[in-house]
């Protein structure tokens, strides 16, 4: 038996190759016997799914696709021809869903990712590989940059300077290191962009590097500016230490103050000469409810000046704490006539801040002029303060325009609740307030003031706000109802062209034509 073995004849290499060939020709014909009966029952259960799940009406397939995340869409498009029919038609087309999963990607370096969808089909035209290598630069991406670099070796260049910029922003110095070495056009920020970014967010080794290139990243006094504004004290010394030193001006102090970064101010006004100051900084310090450094600002000899956009700053930030400290002053921070401080109040929502002013003698007559505070709080949704401000004695005067607001806004809670009371917040014509709601989209809104007893009116003006806005399930259920809201069919694809929405123009020219027919 031994002998046997011995004298068998071994296969030369060619004959392996030849055997390594039958056995691939014999998987390759299991393959395609297999997969004939695979592409059958997909085929019946793409037929099932759009016998069944074509029924589904647009705004739930919205619904449903808004449990995934963006960067779930391209995933969720190749699972089957009809989920991919259904995304392109109700949601994104496949260009966007490739761009926005291309950008999430190179956001957080996901390579492996990036490297599937394009093996799945993802288009080269369909997404920007200089914006993600930005995005990718911003992480401090690199394989991501290379690989994208690879892909588009004569990618054009925008001479912006942003991907160096995001690579200062995050203190990737590497990544930094490699762009330079590509020699890209314009890799620093001509506007001094780059430079602040590193400053702003403390990265002084990055910063060094930059000033160290020939010829050096350009800088300015938005440099210190963000280096104050970010409170790197360390960072401000050796700016200023530079021959010649980093500029800067009044708005370095401001955005000291901005981020409450006493020290920093301090070291500012210790210098010689001094940082400059202006009422920009007490704002600052105000709107982010820094007491201590307003304390400190007008401690000084002399005080860092103020004015009536100190006291705005404060009723935006929202503390009755500094309000109050400002007009307990000898003399007082004055505020404006006109209400600014109320109205930035509303806008934000500051209830507490709009009740204390409220009890102040302020001199702005609550009677006249508070019609567009209100809509102001209609449009940002603050229901609590409208709420409030119709409680007053006499109560705030509210109009069209307010149920236009709040229309604008998607602010259905509060539409419901103006209009329940008595009486009920005035509609007007009612034209206005669904065309505003058309306009950003919220066909919620726009069924439910159709559906109220007597329904609010609609007139062209509602089809063209769909259609400028790019809001193509509005535009269709406006068009499908019975009657039919009106329109005027060319000047809706005239808004759409300008604004390059098309889908509305698709849907004009296929889905309406079919309709009417």
């Amino acid at each position: 038996m031994f002998k046997k073995l011995i004298s068998k004849p071994r296969l030369e290499p060619e004959d392996e190759g030849e055997v390594l060939a039958r056995r691939k020709a014999v998987l390759v014909k299991k393959y395609e016997e297999a997969k004939a009966p695979l592409v059958a029952l997909c085929e019946e259960f793409e037929a099932a799914n759009e016998k069944v799940l074509g029924k589904l009406p647009a705004e739930l397939w919205k619904v449903i696709f808004g449990h995934f995340g963006q960067n779930d869409m391209f995933a969720i498009a190749m699972t089957c021809r009809f989920f991919r029919q259904r995304l392109r038609s109700v949601y994104w087309s496949r260009e966007t869903i490739t761009d926005i999963a291309m950008n999430d990607a190179s956001r957080a370096g996901g390579l492996n990712l990036i490297k599937f969808m394009l093996d799945e089909g993802a288009e080269k035209e369909d997404f920007d590989p200089a914006f993600c290598i930005e995005l990718a630069a911003g992480g401090g991406h690199l394989d991501v940059i290379e690989f994208f670099l690879d892909l588009e070796p004569n990618l054009e260049w925008s001479a912006d300077g942003y991907t160096c910029t995001e690579a200062a922003r995050g203190g990737h110095l590497h990544v930094l290191k490699y762009l330079r070495s590509r020699k890209l056009l314009s890799p620093f920020s001509g506007i001094g962009k780059t430079c602040a970014a590193a400053a702003g967010n403390g990265h002084l080794d990055v910063l060094k590097w930059l000033r160290a290139q020939k010829p050096p990243a350009p800088w300015g006094v938005e440099t210190c500016s963000a280096a104050a504004g970010g409170g790197h004290l360390d960072v401000l010394n050796w700016l200023r230490s530079q021959k010649p030193r980093c500029p800067w001006d009044e708005e370095t102090c401001a955005m000291a103050a901005r981020g409450g970064h006493l020290e920093v101010l301090q070291w500012l006004r210790a210098q010689k000469p001094r940082c400059p100051w202006s009422t920009e900084t007490t704002a600052e310090a105000a709107g982010g409810a820094h007491l201590e450094v307003l304390r400190w600002l007008r401690a000084e000899n002399p005080p860092c000046p103020w004015n009536h956009e100190t006291t705005t700053a404060a009723a935006a930030g929202g503390s009755v704490d500094v309000l109050e400290w400002l007009r307990a002053q000898d003399p007082p921070c004055p505020w404006e006539k006109n209400g600014a401080a109320v109205l930035t109040a509303c806008i934000m929502g500051h209830l507490e801040v709009l009740k204390w002013l409220r009890a102040q003698d302020f001199p702005s007559s609550w009677a006249t002029t508070l019609y567009s505070w209100i809509e102001a709080a209609a449009k940002e949704g603050h229901l609590e303060v409208i709420q409030w401000l119709r409680s007053q004695d006499p109560p705030c005067p509210w109009g069209e325009r307010t149920c236009a607001k709040a229309a604008e806004g998607g602010h259905l809670d509060i539409l419901k609740w103006v209009r329940a009371q008595s009486p009920p917040c005035p509609l007007g014509g009612g034209e206005m307030v669904i065309a505003a709601a058309a306009r950003k989209g919220h066909l919620d809104v726009i069924k439910w003031l159709r559906s109220q007893s007597p329904q609010c009116p609609w007139d062209e003006e509602a089809c063209e706000a769909a259609a400028q806005g790019g809001h193509v399930d509005v535009l269709e259920w406006l068009r499908t109802q019975y009657p039919p809201c009106p329109w005027d069919e060319e000047y809706c694809r005239e808004l759409a062209d300008e604004e390059l929405h098309w889908r509305i123009l698709f849907w004009i020219d296929e889905e309406q034509h079919y309709l009417s027919d």
